[in-house]
């Protein structure tokens, strides 16, 4: 962010070998960033890549998780506060309100593997639901961890693209995104 403000690029070497040197302060203050950023709305992908690029691949991973699951309990908790009242209200929304209460591993995991919304937006509307909590977190934790590791491989490897952990993880990266499209189809065709 300071880059895009200033124009001015830090050196990413500096900057990934600092952060371990700094103490565990500075490993929280990436993971609330990470959170920060997501609660506003930033792509999960996007923050993995640049964790990945600083970090490596696991350690950038790791953070970006870590950062995920706080951004999705804050939104969650955010979403049940302003929405839930307002979903209990609406007809059309019970029959989802209910398979989300009886069924919340299946429908979390399914939105979190297949990236058909920004994840801070299915995080608020989460909340709004009668999913529980316990089955909420659990499904979220499960269905981020594979598109995260791809995208922190695909950074870490981001200054070496002939290598294969940047193809194999680029490969990933798009089938990830054809089945996004593909569950984005399907999921508008079952609303209809």
């Amino acid at each position: 962010m300071v880059a895009a403000l200033t124009g001015v690029l830090p050196d990413l070497t500096e900057m990934a070998t600092a952060l371990p040197t700094s103490g565990p302060l500075a490993s929280f203050a990436v993971i609330g960033a990470v959170a920060v950023l997501l609660s506003a709305l930033v792509p999960r992908s996007v923050l993995a890549a640049g964790a990945g690029l600083l970090f490596g691949a696991t350690t950038g991973a790791l953070y970006v998780m870590a950062g995920a699951l706080v951004a999705a309990v804050l939104a969650f908790e955010i979403g049940r506060w302003l929405g839930r009242d307002y979903i209990r209200g609406r007809r059309r929304a019970a029959a989802v309100d209910s398979f989300l209460e009886r069924r919340g591993i299946t429908g979390v995991l399914v939105l979190r593997l297949l990236p058909i919304a920004p994840f801070g937006l299915v995080s608020y509307a989460f909340g709004a639901t009668a999913v529980p909590r316990s089955a909420y977190l659990l499904a979220t934790a499960l269905g981020i961890a594979p598109s995260t590791i791809v995208f922190a491989t695909l950074g870490a490897h981001a200054l070496t693209p002939a290598s294969p952990a940047f193809i194999l993880s680029t490969v990933a990266a798009l089938g990830l995104a054809a089945a996004g499209v593909l569950g984005a189809r399907a999921a508008s065709r079952a609303t209809r």
